[in-house]
């Protein structure tokens, strides 16, 4: 490392160079301030110069037009003119003697009143021909003097006056100012030259000659002032060497004075740099002394001069001042460092004096220099700008968005010193604008309207509207913002829809609404509002949106399908009475030919009658199917074909279906065999349609099958909260077409017609089925081979039973339907029916009871009043004369035959069939419901199972 230079080379080094750059100015300053004072000061007298020459020109032109004034006032002149007889004896003599100026040949003539020549010297050939006559009008005319002076000469004519009248001039020219202006005794020259260049004066006329061209003359070396008189220039120049000549005196003084403050400045220097060395040396030893002996300030040592006590006093302030600064800065670095924002400060150079890890973080992954930043957002073009939004990309195609804030840095007088630039990462602001921007966009753009309003504001003003909705009102945006929508409303609109958009703003509510409005023309239109409440943060509602369709068509054809649908479901009702009065009255007559025939089979017949009574009831049967299949499909076709749900035994249910179709089977010598693996018995579901479903199986696969056996496999599969029973039917009858498989379960589908003939039936059977199957949620399948057979597979849900199995009956509630018959006490029963055979057949199934008949629902009741003995069971018709069934039973039930029959068992035996019909029995207050036509089994199965129930309670 090389030898550093002591503070006295070092100062002298730094300030020598300055000291002569100094010395240098100030010499050229006073130089300088010399030369210009002395140019100023000739100026001035150059300045001088012209004005007197100025002067000398108006006071010559002045005298000379004065002087010839004076003669032609003459009064040798003036008789001269009168006396025309003797003028010519001395007005020549007295014209040809007259000398105004230096000139031996100016031109001097006399003119008389009209301007006519009188006498003259040298005028002819010397006047120019343009001052002939334009000085007559003013001069013969107006009684005035006349002067003109221009390159050609000095023309100057004046009025000879006879009793206050012009009676004649008197004319003079020179050609030149020369013999005009007197000479100058300066030193400098003075010109005048004329509009052309010429010179028509010359204070040096040997040097400068009058009619010289003035720009053709060599002035380099003069000094020369100029001023403008008239159309003249007037023209002051002399040599440099004479108009300086003045100030060469003070040149050696001014050098002997730089020189001695040359000499003195280095002198200062040395002495300055030689004691500031030894003074720092000083403090030097001081200080060096003081950190090796002393603990603290309080044992500092005293300095020799007041000056070395005051720099040790600031250093030791100094050493403070650092160390709080150092603190600060450490502060002010911790700061800057945990900003998340971009800070960087740069002086007017351009060079970084402060900045944060955030920058050195942004230039370091997204390849950004220093330089590269400056380029952009210090460029000249955006420098006036504040703000500056500039994106940058990383190797991976991450792009940063930074908005860069910049603002001057001044210091404490506010001069500007640099920059000071902020970048905040504004990505994800951007992002959120990009996607506000289609959002917005995709809402100007779309096809349905779309409105917001403020309900912030008072009366909820729309602020945005979409295109959409110009074209569906015909309004312009300029037209509705700021307004409430209500301008759409008009009379038609209902008031209720206006209401209902009203409550749901009121509560932040969102509603939809069909309304009528109104477009700009006044024509209306049905409007489907979608009205949406947009919440902030915390959860409160500031605006609603709004979608709006125009669904007049919609409308219109809702109406119209409205319209359409209550006339079907007039036609489905009126069907449906239809349907309900026919099977009501198609089940009455049966009801009676099928019990007749019931009580002929318990009669006396040989076995040739009992073969005929058998076959004529299965035909009642078969009729009654028919009958049922056509309700039901009555009820697909109206959509109201459904299941109910209600607990029963499962393991009954199919040993009953199967055990009626054994007997059928029997009589062809086919069995009918069930096998099951249940894994409940007491379960909740349709046992209704159930037993409908096997019942239409089983009778196909027996009607089907003329040889073999049909076979049934029920299995109960238990889920999670369900059943799931699955039942195979297998017969080995015909069997049916492959081609035919997929048909076979459409509405009057059988494999052919010959089918029908054959083996008879609607076609209805398996389509119903299937429907009811789907509806408890399960799906039915069929598989076949022509000539040995089919299988039909099925499966429904079940549900676990709403209530635990009831416990069996005991003693009396045990007893059989034939068993019972032989106790001493036998039940009284209230027939209520209005039909004669259904009577006669139902007495007969209950021969074993005590039973009453009674015509109407007032005739039970009036029996039921007068009855000395208590009735056991009603079994009540529904539909009779004067009061039905339902009526009937509600003033039972309301204590109307007194408080003792309020809970007596009714059964309602109906030959209604549709759907409803028990569930209107039950809220009437029957207990039970039994379709006609019924079997002697059933009415009494149902008569002493409530018989025993009512004895029981």
């Amino acid at each position: 490392m090389s030898r550093l230079p002591s503070l006295r080379q070092y100062l002298q080094r730094i300030m020598l160079p300055k000291l002569a750059v100094i010395l240098v100015a100030i010499t050229l300053i006073i130089f300088s301030a010399v030369f210009l004072t002395a140019n100023r000061h000739i100026g001035e007298v150059h300045k001088g110069y012209l004005t007197d020459l100025k002067d000398s020109i108006e006071q010559s032109i002045e005298l000379t037009r004065s002087e010839l004034i004076t003669i032609a006032n003459n009064d040798l002149l003036v008789n001269g003119l009168i006396d025309m007889d003797y003028q010519q004896y001395y007005l020549p003599l007295f014209i040809q003697s007259t000398q105004i100026t230096e000139d031996r040949n100016l031109s001097l003539a006399l003119f008389n009143f009209a301007g006519d020549k009188l006498l003259f010297k040298n005028w002819d050939d010397r006047v120019p021909v343009h001052y002939l006559n334009a000085w007559q009008t003013q001069v013969l005319s107006n009684a005035e003097s006349y002067t003109s002076v221009n390159e050609d000469g000095v023309f100057i004519v004046a009025p000879v006056m006879i009793n206050g009248m012009a009676e004649g001039a008197l004319a003079f020219y020179v050609d030149s100012l020369h013999w005009i202006v007197s000479n100058r005794p300066n030193v400098a020259t003075q010109l005048i030259v004329g509009e052309q260049g010429k010179v028509l004066y010359s204070s040096h006329p040997k040097q400068y000659p009058v009619g010289t061209n003035y720009y053709s003359l060599d002035l380099n070396t003069q000094y020369t002032a100029s001023a403008q008189w008239d159309k003249f220039l007037l023209v002051s120049f002399e040599p440099f060497i004479n108009a300086y000549n003045n100030i060469f005196w003070l040149i050696p003084i001014l050098t002997l004075a730089v020189i001695s403050i040359i000499l003195t400045s280095l002198y200062s220097v040395r002495a300055a740099a030689n004691l500031s060395s030894l003074t720092l040396q000083r403090l030097h030893e001081n200080l060096e002394h003081q950190i090796d002996s002393s603990q603290g300030r309080s044992e500092k040592a005293q300095e020799p001069t007041l000056e070395m006590s005051q720099i040790r006093y600031a250093f030791e302030q100094l050493i403070e001042s650092v160390n709080d600064l150092s603190l600060s800065n450490n502060r002010f670095r911790n700061i800057t460092n945990s900003m998340e924002e971009i800070l960087v400060v740069v002086n007017n150079d351009d060079q970084i004096i402060l900045s944060n890890s955030a920058f050195t973080h942004f230039t370091e992954h997204y390849e950004q220099t220093f330089d590269d930043i400056l380029k952009n957002v210090l460029h000249p073009a955006v420098r006036t700008a504040k703000k500056l939004q500039l994106s940058y990309q990383k190797g991976t195609g991450e792009q940063l968005h930074v908005s860069w804030n910049t603002s001057p840095m001044l210091n404490d007088e506010g001069e500007f010193i640099g920059h000071i630039l902020v970048g905040e990462n504004i990505t994800q602001r951007v992002i959120l604008e990009k996607d506000v921007l289609i959002r917005t966009r995709a809402m100007n753009e779309a096809t349905v309207s779309i409105v917001i309003s403020d309900i912030n504001q008072p009366g909820n003003p729309l602020i945005y509207v979409n295109t959409a909705f110009e074209k569906l009102t015909g309004y312009s945006k300029t037209e509705v913002l700021g307004k409430n929508c209500r301008f759409l409303q008009g009379p038609n609109t209902a008031p209720e829809h206006i209401q209902q958009i009203s409550d749901a703003i009121n509560t932040g509510q969102g509603v939809e609404i069909t309304l009528l409005n109104y477009r700009k023309d006044g024509s209306e239109f049905y409007n489907k509002l979608t009205l949406s409440p947009i919440q902030q943060r915390d959860g409160s509602v500031s605006h609603f949106i709004g979608i709006q369709q125009d669904v007049t068509l919609q409308e219109q054809t809702s109406r119209y399908l409205e319209e359409a649908k209550l006339r079907a479901e007039e036609s489905t009702q009126l069907k449906s009475r239809f349907l309900a009065s026919m099977s009501h009255e198609i089940r009455t007559p049966i009801n009676g030919i099928y019990g007749m025939l019931g009580l002929l089979t318990n009669g006396k017949l040989d076995e040739s009658q009992q073969n005929y009574v058998r076959m004529a009831r299965q035909s009642t049967k078969d009729l009654l199917h028919i009958i049922n299949d056509i309700l039901d499909f009555s009820k697909i076709e109206a959509g109201k074909l459904t299941v109910e749900r209600h607990d029963f035994n499962l393991m009954d249910l199919l040993n009953e279906t199967i055990e009626h179709y054994a007997f059928e089977g029997a009589t062809k010598d086919i069995p009918v065999t069930l096998t099951c693996s249940l894994s409940e018995q007491w379960v909740s579901g349709d046992t209704v349609r159930i037993r409908q479903i096997l019942s239409n199986l089983l009778s196909n696969a027996v009607k089907f099958t003329s040889q073999g056996k049909v076979t049934v496999q029920a299995t109960l599969v238990r889920a999670e909260d369900h059943f799931t029973l699955k039942c195979e039917v297998s017969d080995t009858g015909i069997g049916i077409e492959a081609s035919q498989l997929d048909n076979i379960f459409s509405l009057f589908s059988q494999e052919d017609e010959s089918t029908t003939r054959q083996f008879g039936g609607t076609g209805l059977g398996l389509a119903i089925s299937k429907q009811l199957i789907q509806l408890m949620g399960g799906d039915i399948h069929v598989t076949s081979t022509k000539g040995k057979g089919s299988t039909f597979s099925f499966s429904v849900l079940l549900y676990p039973a709403l209530k635990d199995a009831p416990a069996q009956y005991t003693g009396a509630q045990s007893q059989s339907a034939d068993s019972f018959a032989t106790g001493s006490y036998k039940p009284l029963v209230l027939l209520v029916e209005d039909n004669t055979i259904n009577q006669v057949v139902a007495r007969e199934h209950l021969n074993d009871c005590r039973v009453m008949v009674t015509a109407n629902g007032q005739e039970a009741i009036d029996a039921l009043k007068g009855a000395k003995a208590q009735f056991d069971l009603i079994l009540m018709d529904c539909q009779m004369p004067v009061m039905d069934g339902y009526e009937a039973t509600r003033r039972i039930r309301s204590g109307e035959a007194g408080d003792s029959y309020q809970n007596v068992p009714i059964i309602a035996l109906t030959a209604n069939a549709m759907k409803g019909d028990r569930d209107t029995c039950i809220a009437a207050g029957m207990n039970d419901y039994i379709s006609k036509p019924f079997n002697e089994s059933e009415l009494r199965h149902k008569v002493w199972q409530w018989y025993n129930i009512a004895q029981v309670d």
